[in-house]
């Protein structure tokens, strides 16, 4: 199974409250996957940040494949998924890759990129191998607000991509390469976006935030205490 999406498809998005987002072609609305529901509750919303909505998509030929083999053991209904797609490793192993995104990480905002988790079948289209979700824990802050369909490299069929967003707008990359092992690597590409850039940004807001916020007070307190 070989799924090409074109560059630039959005398979999660965290948008303003009220937005409406259509299905890109290809897809379904990822609770609609003949799955069992996500056992991450729905997350209050956060007071203080305008209310938002999540778009998740999942690949439609990817709900008639688990319908078909019912390998069903570790999707669930709600989280998107990145990749579905056959790879060949460097020694000509070919497996069908699938790289789901589990929505209640990125919730928790503390292991963004532990939301990613590979999960590799064999030729017989039984599962071979599901690790556990990729584990690059950081502190609680603002997780990605868009995530890309991955893309093939077309000059290694063992390599591929996915791109994602920050809040702020800074995009990052994330490279996966199939291993003669029959397991999935995945790495973050070092630079602005990568997790403690993105932290690092989000540190410098909260205290310019702050200095703003005590700016502010100090000339509240300095005009109620001004004479008339």
């Amino acid at each position: 199974m070989n799924f090409n999406p074109p560059p630039g498809t959005a398979v999660y998005q965290r948008l303003p409250a009220g937005m409406k987002v259509a299905t890109p072609v290809g897809y379904l609305d990822a609770n609609l996957l003949p799955v069992p529901p996500t056992p991450f509750p729905p997350q209050p919303p956060d007071a203080s940040l305008p209310p938002t909505i999540e778009c998740c998509f999942a690949p439609r030929c990817l709900a008639g494949f688990l319908q078909a083999s019912g390998t069903k053991s570790v999707f669930q209904r709600g989280d998107p998924v990145a990749f579905c797609h056959e790879l060949c490793s460097p020694s000509g192993k070919r497996r069908l890759v699938v790289v789901r995104v589990i929505r209640g990480y990125l919730s928790e905002c503390m292991t963004k990129f532990a939301a990613f988790q590979e999960i590799v079948y064999d030729d017989r289209g039984t599962e071979a191998a599901a690790r556990l979700p990729w584990d690059e824990n950081g502190p609680p802050f603002p997780g990605p607000s868009l995530i890309e369909a991955a893309q093939i490299d077309p000059r290694d069929a063992s390599h591929f991509t996915i791109a994602y967003q920050w809040p702020d707008g800074v995009c990052g990359t994330i490279d996966g390469w199939l291993r003669d092992s029959g397991s999935v690597d995945l790495s973050v590409r070092p630079g602005p976006g990568d997790l403690m850039s993105a932290f690092q940004r989000h540190c410098d807001d909260l205290e310019e935030h702050n200095r703003e916020l005590m700016r502010r007070l100090l000339s509240e307190a300095s005009t109620r205490a001004s004479p008339k």
